[in-house]
């Protein structure tokens, strides 16, 4: 955590404080940042000073940082991907659909990055490369670009299903049901209709009565009994 806030607060106050004490500080036209003279007097900065401090402070840790966000979401989505593929079942196996949906969106933070930021570079190479002639249309555009970062994030992180399910039914009325309503209404049918087929009393057949075997010595007398009746009857 030291190590962090280190690097998170030390370096930023440093990076910010260098052209603080060279002076390099002033009006730069619709903001404060750091002056050149682009081949005039109107700046005590030198236009060679000013331009490598621009890009050794801003534009080359703003690019590094863009290539890393890059590289550790591609690592993310990797791993997710491999995560996914291992199968899963029920609950964990919703989590893990809703999690491969939020990687999905996760590829689209590098390119929001950037839109945002490509036209302000290409604006401050063109600035060094050819001082003193400012193109209107470019500085338009990455002042445009560098204010949409907010919507563009916004759009990407909370315009998802929920949300456009929740516009729909604001805009719809009742009439509007969404797709995971549908889902869990189903879900509590299949669910209702187990559970009255389980709480349902499973009838009982009724089993034959076994037949009850006589002893051997009542059957015996039984047919000591029959033989004295026939030899009455002869003699008779």
């Amino acid at each position: 955590m030291l190590k962090l806030n280190t690097i998170s607060w030390l370096l930023p106050f440093l990076m910010a404080s260098l052209p603080l004490m060279t002076g390099s500080y002033g009006s730069v036209g619709a903001w404060c940042w750091i002056q050149t003279n682009q081949g005039t007097d109107s700046s005590p900065v030198d236009f060679y000073v000013g331009t490598s401090l621009r890009f050794a402070l801003f534009y080359l840790p703003l690019w590094a940082c863009i290539a890393l966000n890059a590289a550790t979401y591609i690592y993310v989505t990797r791993h997710v991907k491999r995560f996914s593929g291992m199968g899963s079942v029920g609950q964990q196996r919703a989590k893990t659909v809703k999690l491969i949906r939020l990687v999905h969106r996760l590829r689209f933070y590098p390119l929001i990055l950037v839109v945002a930021w490509a036209p302000s570079t290409i604006n401050r190479l063109h600035d060094a490369v050819d001082p003193g002639r400012p193109v209107f249309w470019l500085s338009l555009l990455a002042v445009l670009c560098r204010s949409a970062q907010g919507l563009m994030n916004a759009l990407t992180y909370g315009f998802n299903r929920t949300v456009r399910e929740a516009w729909r039914r604001d805009l719809c009325g009742k009439k509007f049901r969404s797709s995971e309503e549908d889902a869990d209404s189903d879900k509590a049918k299949l669910i209702g209709d187990a559970q009255d087929v389980e709480a349902a009393p499973v009838p009982r057949l009724r089993q034959p009565s076994p037949k009850k075997a006589m002893p051997r010595e009542m059957k015996s007398h039984d047919s000591d009994a029959g033989d004295r009746t026939s030899l009455l009857r002869e003699f008779s």
